[in-house]
């Protein structure tokens, strides 16, 4: 596997003055959100992460933010296949690690 990229994520939508507060908000509540998804994948809760995921699967792409929607339906479907293994699957481990590397270069 190559490395991921290590640019910033930037959302589609950021040159449009009058969506910039609105992309302000989402984006300063994606740490709120980083941080319920790692606790519920430190604790094994692979519902929780499931819902997380799904939730910013609906909202990335509205936000502009098209690779955080389709990173975050990688997770959902892996999450779903896994069944009992949940958080533990390697399938979910690569997906939500791929997720994360993409939130935590989110930039306005």
């Amino acid at each position: 596997a190559t490395a991921p990229s290590a640019a910033p994520v930037r959302s589609a939508r950021a040159g449009d003055e009058r969506f910039r507060p609105l992309l302000e908000s989402y984006v300063a509540g994606l740490e709120e959100q980083v941080s319920a998804m790692d606790a519920a994948a430190a604790s094994g809760d692979a519902g929780e992460l499931r819902t997380l995921v799904h939730r910013l699967r609906g909202t990335g792409g509205g936000y502009g933010f098209s690779c955080l929607t389709e990173a975050s339906g990688a997770c959902e479907e892996a999450l779903i296949a896994a069944g009992g293994a949940g958080v533990n699957h390697p399938g979910v481990q690569e997906t939500f690690r791929t997720l994360r590397a993409l939130l935590d270069r989110v930039e306005l």
